[in-house]
């Protein structure tokens, strides 16, 4: 998505590169007249640049504005905006912001485009072959050269390339994000709340302390109206964690240093499954049962059982 919004801004700054460019050859005789008069090439480019300056400038403050007004605008007319909705439909567009990061980046952008257009055209036409070619052509009356309408024509050229391009690479981009967003994730995420249980090591300092209060938080929690059910898990997906561990199947050789297996693991109470919506394709669910003390056991995803049990139950 980012890449996405990097190339319709730099369609914009090429739209605006180009109409800067045509105007500034526009200007080409009267640039030539004031090189005529004594106006040094620091001179000329330092009065483009300035002018290219403000109108970026200008720019950008209006750029600001209009972004601060339709981030209100977007936050009013989202999901979520009313107390009607719930907040699983919301979007989390109540949390957008303007990023300072961005708004920086984005100055610094306009400054260089700001001294690459407006440069260019003044250190062009004041040396000295360009500035009596201008002035040749504006003693015969002709509004466009031959020069100039070839420079005017490169940078029509170079403005539909650079669109088709971007627009191009814009379309894969929100393509690939479309894609994105319609991959099957493997459970169910709708109504579901998450929580972060964290217990002070200082009175939970045994596993049979942490046991008893977490049969207890999921017990009270199961009982809420309106609870269907409840599960505490380690590494659920998207919390921004990722438990690794690697592993060895008994029966196979020893694997060399460095080579052994991971596969990303998590610990969960027995409703997790259902409460995900992740179906069981074989064997059984974890049970009350299953703890410390008892034969240990493990569920596994479809991926690792094709992969290390091909052909197997």
């Amino acid at each position: 998505l980012l890449a996405a919004v990097g190339c319709v801004l730099l369609i914009a700054c090429a739209n605006v590169a180009n109409l800067q460019l045509a105007r500034a050859l526009g200007r080409e005789r009267e640039l030539a007249v004031r090189a005529a008069l004594g106006a040094s090439r620091g001179q000329l480019a330092k009065q483009v640049f300035i002018e290219s300056a403000i109108l970026a400038v200008l720019g950008a403050v209006a750029g600001v504005l209009l972004a601060l007004w339709g981030l209100d605008a977007i936050k009013a007319i989202a999901p979520g905006s009313s107390a009607s909705f719930a907040p699983s439909d919301a979007a989390r567009f109540q949390e957008a912001s303007l990023d300072f990061k961005v708004l920086a980046f984005t100055a610094a952008l306009a400054i260089g485009t700001s001294l690459l257009v407006g440069v260019w055209p003044a250190l062009r036409v004041s040396r000295s072959a360009s500035l009596t070619l201008s002035l040749h052509e504006g003693s015969r009356g002709t509004s466009d050269g031959a020069q100039r309408q070839r420079v005017r024509s490169g940078l029509v050229v170079a403005q539909v390339a650079l669109a088709l391009l971007l627009l191009a690479g814009a379309g894969l981009t929100l393509k690939s994000f479309r894609n994105a967003q319609n991959t099957p994730l493997g459970f169910n995420p709708e109504n579901i709340l998450v929580a972060d249980v964290l217990l002070p090591k200082a009175r939970y300092d045994t596993d049979e302390k942490v046991a008893r209060l977490n049969d207890q938080l999921v017990e009270r929690i199961r009982a809420l109206p309106g609870v269907e059910a409840a599960a505490l898990g380690l590494n659920i997906p998207f919390d921004n964690n990722e438990w690794d561990s690697s592993f060895h199947l008994t029966g196979t050789p020893a694997y060399p240093p460095g080579e052994r297996p991971a596969a990303e693991i998590n610990v969960v109470t027995p409703d997790y499954f259902r409460l995900m919506g992740m179906p069981l394709l074989h064997g059984r669910a974890f049970t009350p049962d299953d703890r410390a003390g008892c034969p240990r056991s493990v569920i596994i995803d479809e991926t690792l059982a094709q992969k290390y049990f091909p052909g197997k139950d």
